[in-house]
């Protein structure tokens, strides 16, 4: 199926039992990408949210109308709603310990550069609630997992 020559995002979640292909943080921004692409900012908030179920895929669907009716936000249409309905249940809860486990065992792999490194430290470091102490916590961990002794010797 195309709207407007665009085609449309594939299923989040087509069938009972299967796993997604993707996050839904993910197929969310596809989706999001293709409502632009579509203009449907012009659309009604009924026909965005019509979009929304209809490129879900069935689960998905079905989840969506098993699933406890969510509370309208202030300013929230019902696609908004909707939308904030299925990431409640598709987005998993972070389990802040286990990735600070995994940020701190983290090392510099052989043949990583120092930038490759920083930026998998980033990723890792994304869901780790560091705040304001991130750029340190992220500098003490390259100090001490780096495969390079004249780079700690310059931090220390």
């Amino acid at each position: 199926m195309e709207s407007a020559g665009m085609v449309l995002p594939p299923p989040y979640l087509q069938d009972t039992g299967d796993r997604p292909s993707t996050t839904w943080s993910d197929w969310e921004t596809r989706f999001s990408t293709f409502l632009t692409a579509v203009g449907a900012a012009a659309y009604s908030a009924t026909r965005r949210k019509a979009l929304l179920l209809h490129c879900v895929g069935a689960e998905a669907h079905r989840v969506h109308r098993s699933q406890p009716t969510v509370t309208k936000e202030e300013g929230e249409d019902e696609y908004d709603t909707a939308l904030r309905q299925l990431c409640l249940f598709y987005t998993p809860q972070v389990n802040v310990v286990v990735e600070l486990f995994n940020f701190r065992q983290r090392s510099q792999r052989p043949g990583e550069t120092t930038a490759e490194y920083v930026a998998a430290l980033r990723g890792l470091a994304k869901h780790c609630k560091f705040g304001v102490l991130l750029e340190e916590l992220i500098r003490d961990q390259v100090v001490e997992k780096t495969v390079h002794p004249i780079l700690r010797e310059r931090f220390l």
